[in-house]
């Protein structure tokens, strides 16, 4: 069986976005479909349809999130605070290696100009998968 990781990094090179290949890669266990999943993150690539703004596949790791620990109901405070728990986990775990979740910044990382949709976008989405792997 294909790891979600592996799916994943197989939609990246399939020319999905950054954050379609993370739901892509991980929506099946929310039981969404795949069609769902491509279109919700259709303008979150490029940090938000090529603005350089937050990654794409920092966008769609948030939203997975929400979808394990978000809350069902307006008055449903422990969920609430259970998400925004996981959330700042997460970002806290990816300041670690990057000094920002935008785009352009972590492209720019080491002095070097990536394009988007380049092996630096790929490590991220591994990275950003080894974390989902272990919290989803």
């Amino acid at each position: 069986m294909q790891s979600h990781k592996q799916k994943t990094i197989e939609q990246f090179n399939a020319h999905y976005n950054c954050a379609q290949a993370v739901l892509l890669g991980y929506g099946a266990q929310f039981a969404l479909p795949e069609h769902t999943l491509a279109r919700l993150g259709a303008g979150f690539g490029g940090g938000i349809v090529g603005t350089g703004n937050m990654c794409g596949a920092v966008n769609a790791a948030i939203m997975l999130l929400g979808l394990k620990y978000g809350q069902k109901s307006p008055n449903d405070i422990d969920d609430k605070r259970k998400t925004v728990a996981a959330i700042k986990d997460f970002l806290a775990e990816l300041s670690k290696n990057h000094q920002s979740n935008n785009c352009r910044d972590i492209l720019s990382e080491g002095g070097a100009a990536h394009p988007m949709h380049s092996p630096k976008c790929a490590m991220l989405l591994e990275e950003i998968c080894d974390y989902l792997d272990s919290n989803l």
